[in-house]
Formats: C-alpha cells, structure tokens, sequence
C-alpha cells in the first residue's frame, strides 16, 4: 500500500471519530456537519489518481463502519470503483509465492515414494502434487529451491549441476500441468507460514488427507540449506554454461582445433597471450614451409658460408649434402655465374638463415650499384635495414633499424633495379 493511501484511510478514521464526537455537542446540527465533511472528503477522493483493487476495498471497509448515509455511502463507493478500474498502475500480474520451508509440507507418503527405488518422474510428480494441493501454483526462486532441495534430501539423485538444473526445469514444469488439472485454489496465498498446520484453513483442508496429514520429522534446516546451496536456477550460472567464454564446449572446440607441431600458431603459449607479431610470423613460415613442398626444386640453399664464419657454423654445416636435384639445375646467372659466385651476388632464396658479412654496412655502401651480398638474408645499411623476403618475392625496408613498420618494393623483373630503390629509400629518410 502506498503512502498516500494510507495517509488516506487514517484521515477517513479521524473524520469518523470527529462526526461521532460532534453528534454528542448539544447546538449541533449533526446533519450538516457530516454534510460539510462528505463534500470536503468526496472532492479530495476524486483527486487520487492511482488506487489497487486490495486499497479500494479496504478504503470501502473503512467507510462502510463510518456515520455517514446510505447515498453518501453510494458516492464514495462509486467513485472509488471509478479510481480502481482507470488504474493505470494495475496489474493483473500475482505476485510470487515464498516459501522457506517446503520440506515440512511433504506428507509421510511423499517421503516414502522420494526414498523409494521409484523412477525420477515419480518423485517428482508427487513435489508437483503437493505443491498444488496447497495451492503453490506461481512459485518464486527461492521456493524452487526449497522444493528442489527438499527432494535431494528425501531420495532424488542428482549428481552434477547440469543434472540437478534439469530436474529443476522439470519440476517446474510439472506443477504448471498439476495446477491446470487441479480444481482452481479456494485463496491464493503469496507468504506461506513455516508450519503447514498454520495455513488458513481452507488450504489445510484441501492440501492434506485425514490420513495422509504433513509430516512431523522434518530433516534439519542445515541439511536442507546445503542442499540449497547446490542448486543452480538459471541457465546463465557459471556452473551450468561452463568457465570458458564458450562455456565447456567451446573449451573443448578450442582445444581440438589446435594443430600440432611447428603448424601451431600459438607455440608453447597459452591460448589468449600470442601477440599479433607472433601470430604474423608463425603465419609466414606455414606458408614458406608450403611453398617448399610445392616447390622442392625452387628450395635451394648454398652452404657457402661467409668468410670467417666456418668455425661459428661447425662442422655439422659443412658436413651436409646438397639435394640431388640443386646438383642437375645449370649453374644460375648464364655464362657469368659459370664460375663461383662472388660475395656481391645474390642468393637465390636463403632458407637457410646464414651469419651476415662481417661488415654489412660497409659492404652495402661499396656495392650500391650491385646486387646485396649472398647469405646475408638482412643488411644493415646507413641507419636502416633490408631484408629480403623470397616468398612474396620483395624487399622489407626498415627506414630505421628499430623501426617495426617497413615498407615493401617488389623484385619485379630488375632485381639489380629494386635493390637501388630499396638503398636510395634509405637515403632519402621515407
């Protein structure tokens, strides 16, 4: 109830007392008095703009005990009859029923059939049937849990969150269709007591058998609350959709859907902590990896290695073959390349990562007219830095060494040419 209903029916009990007051005043007249108090109190009811058909019929109790006529009485009663059918805050929606106890409303006969070896169904048919029996038809969250509670502790097996969220829905399901085959409750009771036996008595009558009365050794209130505890109602718990974003299923997709070996793009990081530049690099090397399957014959590597850099390669580079296929190839670059390439010519795809010249920077600003030095796969050169790329066939120009943006120059068919490009981009600063 409002404030300002109940502010409203207090003043009805006070004008109540004063006409009943002023009746007893010799030099009175009574009538008008309780005149000038009707229009005073039936201009003041026409103001109220908003009143719940449980305020007006409390209202008209109120009225009804006071002194006032029967057309005054007929006045008031239309006018709230007015106020209560232009509600526009009513509702025909029922509050929720609450009950805190639900275990203590179960018969003998529904603890037997719940610790019996009957199917799930039964047990939970007979919480359906007892809930409606005493005319629990709307019932909220909190006495879904109790019920569902109630029925752990008594027998109903339920091993896992998702299982015992699956009970609940059934459950709830299955008083809706008790309350439809049911005749309609005699009173719909929102606050249940916590002993069945102070339940009005209509309720009482028609929820238990002469026979079958509610049973007297209910477990204790901590089982139950434990058992509560358990009890997930929502779909949205994290018990039930699972930890990942996903939830379960989407950790098990996850997991599944991660290649192996060097094909994984995550390497030995976890999930969610590979950074974008070491995704790109993973990315490249699957498809260098591809190209060279394809390719066999294009994957040629020299193992000449850089003056003075025998001993840091070991013996283990000098000691491997070439492919038979390199050996039936012509030697690359015609008649000039018959000899032994010179250190100013270009390797033709270093797969194979070799240790740069000695002096790249000095080597690059001598030969700025030639091609860049064999097995240096990146040359450093005035301030920035060149790296060849043979599977997108292009230059990567770094203006600056630590720079971590480059911009591209495809070989194109003048690799000489685009070498020159590469070095004068260097040059100029863009």
């Amino acid at each position: 109830m409002s404030e300002n209903m109940k502010q409203l029916i207090n003043d009805v009990k006070q004008i109540h007392t004063f006409l009943q007051t002023m009746e007893n005043v010799q030099g009175v007249d009574s009538n008008v008095m309780e005149e000038n108090q009707f229009q005073s109190f039936a201009t003041r009811l026409n103001t109220v703009q908003s009143c719940t058909h449980e305020d007006g019929q409390e209202l008209i109790n109120v009225i009804s005990q006071g002194p006032w006529t029967d057309p005054h009485k007929r006045h008031f009663y239309t006018c709230i009859g007015l106020v209560v059918t232009n509600n526009p805050t009513s509702s025909t929606r029922r509050n929720c029923q609450d009950i805190t106890s639900f275990s203590k409303y179960l018969s003998a006969k529904d603890i037997q059939t719940l610790g019996s070896d009957a199917t799930l169904i039964t047990k939970l048919e007979a919480l359906a049937h007892r809930c409606a029996r005493v005319g629990i038809s709307n019932p909220s969250e909190i006495s879904v849990r109790q019920i569902m509670a109630s029925g752990l502790v008594f027998g109903i097996k339920a091993a896992t969150d998702k299982d015992k969220f699956a009970v609940v829905q059934e459950i709830k399901r299955l008083i809706k269709i008790q309350v439809k085959r049911r005749p309609k409750a005699a009173m719909y009771l929102v606050k249940y007591p916590t002993d069945p036996r102070n339940l009005p008595e209509v309720l009482f009558a028609a929820g238990y058998d002469a026979e079958d009365p509610p049973n007297t050794t209910a477990p204790d209130d901590t089982e139950i609350a434990n058992a509560a505890r358990t009890i997930s109602l929502r779909r949205s718990s994290r018990s039930i959709r699972g930890s990942g974003l996903f939830g379960d299923a989407g950790n098990t997709l996850a997991t599944a859907a991660a290649p192996a070996g060097n094909m994984n793009p995550w390497g030995n990081m976890m999930s969610g902590q590979c950074g974008p530049m070491q995704l790109m690099g993973s990315m490249l090397q699957m498809m260098q990896n591809m190209t060279a399957k394809n390719n066999p014959e294009l994957d040629i590597t020299y193992f000449n290695p850089a003056a003075g850099a025998g001993n840091r390669l070991g013996s283990s580079a000098a000691a491997v073959q070439p492919n038979p296929a390199q050996a039936a190839l012509p030697p690359p670059g015609g008649k000039e390349a018959a000899t032994q390439p010179n250190a100013n010519e270009l390797a033709i795809t270093p797969n194979i990562v070799e240790d740069p010249m000695p002096d790249a920077e000095e080597v690059a600003n001598q030969v700025k007219d030639n091609k860049r030095q064999r097995g240096a796969p990146t040359t450093k050169y005035n301030g920035g830095k060149i790296h060849r790329s043979d599977t997108f066939s292009l230059w990567r120009v770094f203006i600056h060494e630590q720079d971590r943006v480059d911009k591209k120059i495809k070989f194109g068919t003048d690799m000489k040419a685009s070498w020159k490009r590469a070095l004068d981009m260097i040059d100029s600063g863009k």
